[in-house]
């Protein structure tokens, strides 16, 4: 009987400690307060691999010595590009610390080790011709921070050799990517509107003109 009293009072030891570091084990398996995984809003191509304005904005990164902005950005980042068959025009649009400013790339392509490559750029900065707050205002007011992508937009026809627009989106959180090719001349899709409208905008307002039609 004693024995048997004894293996009782062991087990009920046991299953009390068992319990205790699994209670404990889950406690620390879960992420600390305000931390936040950083969500990533890539488009990929139909093969459900990474889209070719993905690999372009890694390369020409790399190339150009730009901020990479896939790891977000503390304030908030958007920057286009826009791409033509020689050259490339890049708007970047930064808030930081409560301010916003504006640079503005323009780069030549050339071929390098056999491929097309950038070979020059020139930089500037830019202050809008009404002042940051009517421009961003009117910005927004175009969904340039929710606009689809392309590709989710039903019978978009990409257009084979033609210009496109690449945006990105960056905040301390979240960065996603879209695109749009040749969105003047795709003008049924009010998605497509919008970003004509935006690029215009960026034009009447910093005075900086696209090398070529979009």
């Amino acid at each position: 009987m004693k024995n048997l009293f004894t293996f009782i009072i062991l087990a009920i030891g046991i299953l009390f400690i068992n319990n205790s570091c699994t209670y404990t084990t889950k406690q620390d398996s879960q992420p600390e307060p305000g931390k936040q995984e950083m969500l990533r809003i890539i488009p990929k191509n139909e093969y459900d691999k990474e889209s070719f304005p993905s690999k372009m904005i890694k390369r020409d990164i790399k190339k150009t010595g730009l901020l990479s902005l896939d790891n977000g950005y503390d304030s908030m980042f958007i920057r286009l590009w826009y791409t033509y068959s020689a050259t490339k025009q890049v708007v970047e649009l930064r808030k930081t610390l409560g301010k916003w400013n504006a640079a503005f790339h323009s780069m030549e392509l050339g071929v390098v080790d056999n491929e097309i490559s950038i070979t020059n750029t020139t930089s500037i900065q830019g202050y809008p011709k009404s002042n940051w707050n009517v421009f961003t205002d009117k910005l927004f007011s175009l969904d340039i921070l929710n606009l689809p992508d392309k590709s989710d937009l039903y019978n978009y026809n990409v257009d084979a050799d033609g210009n496109f627009v690449v945006v990105e989106i960056a905040t301390k959180k979240k960065y996603r990517i879209y695109s749009y090719s040749v969105p003047y001349v795709h003008l049924e899709f009010p998605e497509a509107v919008k970003m004509e409208n935006i690029m215009k905008l960026i034009e009447e307002e910093f005075g900086i003109k696209r090398t070529e039609n979009f």
